[in-house]
């Protein structure tokens, strides 16, 4: 359960840079908030494979 909170501690310390990275990419308007937070998720997907 530890190498699980630590791994989940990861993804989060990774998601919020790389969902700051995408908002820079994207313009100043975002298509939707559904697309973000996919993004959020594959962020995390990719974190924790």
């Amino acid at each position: 359960m530890i190498v699980i909170r630590s791994i989940e501690s990861r993804s989060r310390t990774t998601v919020v840079p790389s969902s700051s990275k995408f908002l820079r990419q994207t313009p100043t308007r975002p298509k939707s908030v559904n697309e973000t937070y996919y993004r959020i998720q594959s962020a995390r997907r990719i974190a924790l494979t």
